[in-house]
């Protein structure tokens, strides 16, 4: 009759547990999503970055028109203003030609330009880059998400940015906001004081109350009253106070409950911060000068043993 026998050596082996390579494998599986993550989000972001920079391109080149053309108006309206009060007009068909119909061109030209800078001019890889951003879900893709917004017009993409910040904005530590930079602040406070404008109401009255809660918890992290946006020459300053007043009371955007306790904790928090930076830019100085003369000791005499007067430190006594 057979009998099962077991191999000693074979048992005798210690076998590892499945749970240690199971977690081994695990952490070697994240480690290399987060350096897949990494690279992703660093490409991404200079796609965005490109497309912002064509952008301020557009600007600068408007700006260049602007002055240009406005120049040359002005030039024109004065001649004809200072020959008219002379009595001296153009008699010349191609003068009278040239004066009206430049003064005549210019405003269309301002105004052609004007549209053509506000024409949503992005890439669809810009598109496609904002939407995989919002797909990550990182808090690192907040900054390329702003810049987003500022070359990407009205349209669907643009909708999803706001639905995608709204919800990673609340999710930011106070250094992630110090980290925006101040260019950026001023694009949240722009965007905070247009939330009620007449002007622009109608652009942010689909987007919810989230966004809104984002923007305010992280100027309330910002911790300024007021906030820069915009850079010399064309530059202005947004109050936050009295907007955030205004919520608090119930008025506007403040109707909303959320949105108006939100307003009061921004506002509680700014506050805070405003007064710490006043208490710690008032320095603590000596109401009057330590004496000092040859008979002032430089450091104390230390030890047991009495030291003699003329071996201890003394200013120098100048000759």
């Amino acid at each position: 009759m057979l009998h099962k026998t077991e191999d000693v050596g074979a048992a005798s082996l210690p076998i590892p547990a499945i749970s240690t390579y199971s977690t081994e494998i695990v952490g070697l599986l994240q480690e290399t999503l987060l350096q897949q993550i990494d690279t992703e989000l660093t490409e991404l972001t200079a796609i965005v970055e490109a497309g912002l920079v064509r952008s301020k391109k557009r600007v600068k080149l408007y700006k260049k028109r602007y002055h240009f053309f406005t120049a040359a108006y002005m030039v024109l309206l004065l001649g004809w203003c200072d020959a008219l009060s002379r009595g001296v007009i153009p008699s010349t068909g191609w003068l009278i030609l040239i004066g009206c119909g430049g003064m005549s061109v210019t405003p269309i030209v301002l105004v052609g330009s004007l549209l053509w800078l506000m024409r949503d001019r992005s890439r669809e890889q810009e598109h496609t880059a904002v939407k995989r951003l919002m797909e990550i879900d990182d808090v690192r893709a907040v900054a390329p998400l702003m810049d987003a917004m500022q070359y990407i017009g009205v349209g669907e993409t643009r909708l999803k940015l706001w639905q995608g910040l709204g919800s990673l904005w609340p999710r930011l530590s106070e250094e992630d906001v110090q980290n925006l930079g101040a260019e950026r602040h001023g694009l949240l406070a722009t965007w905070m004081q247009g939330w009620d404008n007449p002007l622009t109401r109608k652009h942010y009255a689909g987007l919810g109350t989230q966004s809104l809660l984002g923007v305010l918890h992280v100027l309330g992290h910002v911790g300024q009253s007021s906030i820069q946006t915009g850079r010399p020459p064309v530059s202005i300053r947004v109050s936050l106070l009295p907007i955030l007043k205004k919520w608090e009371a119930g008025i506007g955007a403040g109707r909303d409950p959320a949105v108006q306790q939100a307003a009061i904790v921004c506002r509680e928090a700014i506050q805070y911060k405003t007064s710490l930076a006043g208490s710690s830019a008032q320095l603590l100085r000596a109401s009057t000068s330590a004496p000092s003369g040859p008979e002032t000791l430089l450091r104390p005499a230390q030890g047991t043993q009495q030291t003699e007067p003329g071996e201890l430190l003394r200013p120098h006594d100048p000759e």
